[in-house]
């Protein structure tokens, strides 16, 4: 979601559920969030279960495709799939780099990625 720094045009960007069986669906829950404001660009983690491998990196437009909405855009990449559980998420935009920590079991978990 975003909205003007005084609460006011609060907007839906992204809706990746609805309901209560989504919600206890960790697959669908965004965790780490970053944005590139020169890109108009959104980044977001979804860790996936405990110790499942299911977590993901998604990356998308600032702006809606025009006659979509937040829960059917058709614009959304997913960048990385099956980590262990990524949490934080970061850009380092002058060297083109995204860093992520991802809580899983070491080898792959427990770590900081580039």
């Amino acid at each position: 979601m975003r909205s003007n720094l005084n609460g006011s045009k609060i907007e839906t960007l992204i809706q990746t559920g609805q309901g209560d069986s989504d919600r206890r669906d960790a697959t669908k829950w965004c965790v780490g969030i970053t944005v590139d404001v020169e890109r108009k660009q959104i980044y977001w983690t979804q860790k996936g279960p405990d110790k499942a491998g299911k977590g993901r990196i998604f990356r998308t437009s600032t702006e809606i495709p025009n006659g979509q909405t937040a829960a059917n855009r058709t614009d959304i990449e997913v960048l990385f799939d099956d980590l262990p559980e990524p949490i934080d998420l970061d850009l380092d935009l002058n060297n083109r780099m995204m860093y992520w920590t991802d809580r899983g079991d070491p080898p792959r978990g427990n770590t900081v990625n580039p």
